[in-house]
């Protein structure tokens, strides 16, 4: 049984101003659970953020994965080898773009993404060259919204979205024409996305910047 003080007023409020009426018995119990709380507290507050932190980090990694190996296998030469079909890798262009942007958007630089990614071949840096550039063409065309990366990560044409060619598919062109150089149909380093309108006005002509390319290709 609880012996009752009487005629007796304890200021509890003076030893912890948290304690309640229930504990106004001399108990000192509520003021134990108060420095406690103001302990654990802060403790919680921490553990949180390091738990999110963590979770932030773990994410960032799961999706720099992810790109490297379906960039990887995107890119390989040897399996691109195999590919009867010369625009073959229209849509794998279209692909890599969606995992460099979703790399970038997990706050990877595209630069080291390709690195890590691309295997040792023939005009490496010119590969990597032409991807991050097609990469700054999404952007510049409005290429990346969500319905347009859902499209691209299938391997489908994006819609033009900013410019003057708004409202356009956006297609992938060979550079150095097919019709004129089947032999490089299926590099990587020959293909750029336009709006549909430049490419079909573009056709098969050879101009200065085919000239360029060829002399590039050729140096290297």
């Amino acid at each position: 049984m609880r012996k009752i003080v009487t005629n007796r007023c304890i200021q509890t409020t003076s030893i912890c101003p948290c304690l309640s009426s229930g504990n106004d018995f001399g108990d000192g119990h509520g003021c134990i659970f108060c420095n406690l709380s103001a302990v654990t507290t802060p403790l919680i507050k921490v553990f949180a953020t390091l738990l999110l932190f963590a979770a932030l980090v773990c994410s960032s990694l799961q999706a720099h994965d992810h790109a490297i190996v379906a960039i990887r296998a995107l890119t390989d030469p040897a399996k691109i080898a195999t590919l009867k079909d010369p625009r073959a890798c229209n849509d794998r262009l279209l692909k890599v773009i969606y995992w460099l942007y979703a790399a970038q958007a997990a706050q990877m630089a595209p630069e080291a993404v390709l690195e890590a990614s691309l295997v040792p071949q023939l005009r490496r840096e010119l590969v990597k060259d032409t991807l991050l550039r097609n990469l700054v063409i999404s952007e510049r065309l409005g290429l990346l919204t969500p319905e347009n990366l859902a499209a691209m990560k299938r391997g489908n044409s994006p819609m033009v979205t900013q410019g003057p060619y708004a409202g356009e598919i956006a297609e992938v062109d060979h550079i150095l024409p097919v019709a004129k150089f089947p032999e490089h149909a299926k590099q990587f380093w020959n293909l750029e996305l336009m709006p549909k309108t430049l490419n079909r006005k573009k056709g098969d002509k050879v101009g200065q910047r085919q000239l360029d390319l060829l002399r590039r290709v050729g140096e290297d």
